[in-house]
């Protein structure tokens, strides 16, 4: 259940606010690999604006890969993992 919540949290989106697919896919990536699990629910949004950051900043080609192919290929889903990891050890979660 406290998973549920973590990812309903992921999920929300401000009003006027609308991610785009590639985000949306690494969000809904770090929620489902378990990466979200050492987050209490009210620092979920905090950690997901600073994961897309994150990737942004060190993994564009992750984003620019799934927003061309639409699609996770294993290289990718390699990437999102190395980096969703680094970000939740920098976040302070456990996975």
């Amino acid at each position: 259940a406290r998973a549920g919540q973590r990812l309903t949290e992921l999920l929300k989106q401000g009003l006027h606010v609308s991610y785009p697919v590639d985000e949306q896919v690494v969000a809904i990536f770090a929620g489902t690999s378990g990466f979200l699990d050492g987050i209490p629910n009210d620092k979920v949004t905090s950690f997901e604006e600073g994961l897309l950051s994150f990737v942004k900043d060190k993994y564009p080609e992750a984003l620019e890969s799934i927003r061309t192919t639409k699609e996770v290929s294993k290289e990718i889903e390699e990437t999102l993992k190395k980096a969703c990891a680094e970000f939740a050890e920098s976040f302070g979660s456990k996975k």
